[in-house]
């Protein structure tokens, strides 16, 4: 399980065992948005901006959505379940790792074509 606020404070982004993530007002607790996956989530990250909203998940991939209202924008598929993720400080790049033994960064706005894989390990 994971949680993250957005940079105003104002959202509050769960994730968890039961394969969702949920972004919830804090001042009121209303759910506007459950986001479903086929593996349990790993991971949740705000942007910067607070615009975009990361999962990562154990169904192999990391999906980028719309914060204010879980509108899905990108997703990318790893060969392994996504355990980890982080915005860069202006937004832009969204950094992954997974247990494929990879990590790699896409675009934050877009999938880039093919996401770049910037190192890979034990």
């Amino acid at each position: 399980m994971a949680v993250a606020f957005s940079s105003d404070g104002k959202l509050l982004a769960t994730a968890s065992e039961d394969k969702t993530a949920r972004i919830v007002k804090v001042d009121g607790g209303r759910e506007l948005a459950r986001v479903k996956h086929d593996g349990w989530v790993s991971a949740v990250a705000f942007s910067p901006d607070g615009k975009l909203l990361a999962i990562a998940s154990y169904d192999n991939t990391e999906r980028i959505w719309r914060g204010a209202d879980g509108h899905e924008l990108v997703r990318v598929s790893h060969d392994g379940a996504v355990n980890a993720l982080v915005f860069s400080p202006h937004s832009k790049l969204l950094a992954t790792a997974s247990r494929d033994k990879t990590a790699r960064i896409v675009a934050g706005r877009m999938a880039m074509s093919s996401p770049t894989t910037i190192g890979s390990g034990q």
